[in-house]
């Protein structure tokens, strides 16, 4: 197992010997990263379906939110594309409604990859555009690498005339 997968297994399992819900509904979404970044929908599932149980049952409304939009990756991943790509953007607006922009942009990215997938290169352009605006307001940066990785992505698909861009983006990618 490697290092990442270890630690979000480690947090978890800390989080539930502990007690502490929103501990736990935190190690439960910092999880479903993990599984998303490293594509375990197996693993992404369970720990989204986890965290949606624990939300709902104990009113937490954030993590529910969140729970959603990572069920909606999923969804993607299962063939379901315009209802994951529904979930996802309904969680981004949820928070938008509730002025939660603090760890969105991976959602966002999240949400660019869907529609990327689904053949809307333009409209997932602008959603890693917004990812990147998200993070340059909060001072996010761990997510950086990735979003230049999957801009280079949509670049090369968009324009493969213009592969210069895209390399730009993922030798910056690489040196973060």
């Amino acid at each position: 197992m490697d290092r990442s997968a270890k630690h979000a297994v480690e947090a978890i399992e800390r989080a539930e010997l502990g007690g502490h819900l929103p501990s736990l509904a935190l190690a439960f979404s910092t999880g479903c990263t993990h599984a998303w970044l490293v594509r375990d929908t197996r693993l992404l599932r369970e720990r989204a379906t986890a965290l949606g149980k624990l939300s709902d049952t104990h009113g937490f409304s954030y993590w529910g939110m969140r729970a959603r939009a990572y069920a909606g990756w999923v969804a993607v991943a299962d063939g379901r594309g315009a209802e994951g790509i529904s979930l996802i953007a309904d969680c981004l607006r949820s928070m938008r409604s509730a002025n939660v922009v603090i760890h969105t942009c991976h959602l966002e990215a999240m949400l660019a990859d869907a529609l990327f997938l689904a053949g809307q290169g333009h409209v997932a352009l602008a959603h890693v555009r917004e990812a990147f605006r998200v993070a340059a307001c909060t001072g996010e940066r761990w997510f950086d690498a990735e979003l230049h990785r999957r801009l280079g992505g949509v670049l090369l698909r968009l324009d493969p005339g213009d592969a210069a861009r895209a390399e730009g983006e993922f030798l910056r990618a690489l040196e973060i």
